[in-house]
C-alpha cells in the first residue's frame, strides 16, 4: 500500500481518504484513494503512475465536482498481494 500513496506524495498532496478491503480473489485488495486536485492532467499523471506499479492490475479513475472550483478524484486501484 505504500506503493500507491508515493505518486501523491512526490506531488505534496496528502489523500483525503484511503481505504484497502480484500478483493473478490483470495490475495487481492481494492483500494480506493480520494484526492482534491485542480486539473486533469495532475489526475492522469497520477493515475498512470499507479497503473505502472508491478503488482497493480487496473486503475479506474472517477471525477466528482462538490463545489464549482472543487473537484474531488477518486483513484480505484485491484492490486494482488
Amino acid at each position: 500500500m505504500p506503493r500507491l500513496i508515493l505518486p501523491f506524495a512526490k506531488r505534496g498532496l496528502v489523500p483525503k481518504r484511503f481505504s484497502a478491503r480484500a478483493g473478490s480473489e483470495p490475495g487481492w485488495l481494492t483500494i480506493w484513494v480520494e484526492a482534491e486536485l485542480s486539473d486533469d492532467a495532475a489526475a492522469n499523471s497520477i493515475a498512470s503512475n499507479l497503473r505502472g506499479i508491478l503488482c497493480v492490475d487496473a486503475v479506474l479513475l472517477e471525477e466528482t465536482r462538490r463545489l464549482p472550483r472543487r473537484r474531488e478524484r477518486s483513484f480505484g486501484a485491484f492490486a494482488a498481494g
